[in-house]
Formats: C-alpha cells, sequence, structure tokens
C-alpha cells in the first residue's frame, strides 16, 4: 500500500523534472513543449491511479505539488 510519504516522493520527482527544463534554469534554452506535455501528463494518469487506489488521495493537492498550476 503506498503511503503519504510515497505520494509526496513521486510529485517531489515529478516537479523536479518540470523544474530541470524550465527556461528559467537553463539560460538561453527554450522548454520543449513536448517534454512539458509528457510531465504533465504522467503526473495525471499518476493522480487518476492514486485516487482510485485511495479515496482519501486529494488529486489537486498532488498535481500542484508536481509543479501543475490550479
Amino acid at each position: 500500500m503506498m503511503t503519504k510519504k510515497h505520494y509526496v516522493a513521486i510529485a517531489k520527482t515529478m516537479a523536479a523534472l518540470r523544474a530541470a527544463y524550465c527556461p528559467e534554469n537553463r539560460p538561453g534554452h527554450n522548454i520543449d513543449a513536448g517534454y512539458r506535455q509528457a510531465t504533465t501528463d504522467v503526473s495525471e494518469e499518476l493522480a487518476t491511479y492514486f485516487a482510485s487506489e485511495n479515496p482519501r488521495f486529494d488529486r489537486a493537492r498532488f498535481l500542484t505539488a508536481c509543479g501543475l498550476e490550479g
């Protein structure tokens, strides 16, 4: 069974992956739109799965922790 610790670790990993390729962190480089979409899609799919496994899972909170806005 997954615990809050697992959800937090996964969200931190997703946020770090998104942040690593932000233009502010890589001067002179534009973020690849496909990469940003891929990290968004993976975060949303994980949230859907976690919510199906745990009725107390907070999807919005997880997605925010993954670096997705609102």
